[in-house]
């Protein structure tokens, strides 16, 4: 990861997500307030059981990855008052059960996808 080290990743033979890589089934992970700094790691998408992320407020930098469009359970994501970059992650209109989206007070870029409005 980058940025002032906070979420280090660690890879043990198979399976993704570093050291969490046990934890496939897991549905929440909340985490606010915690300035952990980094990035939002980009297999975050391995966890597909995912339902809510709330990581508001953690001092986390970066793009928000394409991936999390494939959480196919994602109802709650959570990431304002953080300094998120880039451009808005197209592939977020394919998160089709996202029903809360919380991305105010960074610093992203581009238009909201049309399929999060349906």
């Amino acid at each position: 990861m980058h940025g002032r080290g906070g979420w280090r990743r660690q890879r043990h033979g198979r399976g993704g997500a570093g050291a969490l890589g046990g934890a496939r089934g897991l549905d929440t992970i909340e985490l606010a307030c915690n300035p952990l700094g980094g990035g939002l790691p980009p297999d975050i998408a391995f966890f597909t059981a995912l339902a809510t992320i709330d990581l508001r407020e953690m001092e986390l930098e970066g793009p928000i990855p394409d991936d999390v469009g494939c959480l196919e359970h994602l109802k709650f994501l959570d990431l304002h008052e953080n300094q998120l970059s880039g451009e808005f992650p197209e592939a977020l209109g394919n998160a089709t059960n996202l029903e809360r989206l919380y991305l105010h007070n960074n610093d992203l870029t581009g238009l909201v996808p049309k399929a999060l409005g349906n």
